[in-house]
């Protein structure tokens, strides 16, 4: 039985393919699925998704669509080819920390919820060191969380 299916809408992003499928594949969640929607790529994506698919055909499942439809179109694909009890929507700009998926799952049965929104960890900027002659350390912003940066990317589309 397939627990949970990840969705991961790509377009053009063969900088980032590799780092995040390599992230899903570090799991121990058993019984979850990967599909990989390309969404018309023109770079390498697809050829790196086609890599992946045949060398974990028991977990990653790849579909592609040209021309480009967008992520919407990407992820109500891959809802549909989804064989979990649960979905998890990932960007290609994503990486998910070893054990993310079971944390998740367990979240969600032992709370009995059916809808689980989580954003990026984010560490608190650093502080500027107080000491006489240190180099000034400017804060930077918190990065935006992954609900954002979706929110962000249908914006910009």
């Amino acid at each position: 039985m397939i627990l949970l299916s990840v969705i991961v809408h790509i377009h053009n992003a063969e900088p980032l393919v590799e780092s995040c499928i390599d992230s899903l594949l570090d799991q121990d969640l058993p019984g979850y699925e990967v599909i990989l929607v390309d969404d018309g790529s023109r770079d390498r994506s697809l050829a790196l998704a086609r890599q992946y698919a045949a060398a974990h055909p028991g977990v990653v499942r790849l579909y592609s669509h040209t021309p480009a439809r967008g992520a919407e179109a990407s992820f109500d694909r891959g809802a549909e080819k989804a064989a979990g009890q649960y979905i998890l929507l990932v960007d290609p700009a994503d990486t998910l920390q070893p054990n993310c998926l079971a944390a998740m799952v367990g979240v969600m049965e032992r709370d009995g919820v059916n809808k689980l929104r989580f954003g990026a960890a984010c560490t608190p900027p650093p502080q500027p060191d107080t000491k006489p002659g240190a180099p000034d350390a400017t804060p930077q912003p918190p990065k935006p969380t992954l609900l954002q940066r979706i929110r962000n990317w249908f914006k910009a589309r």
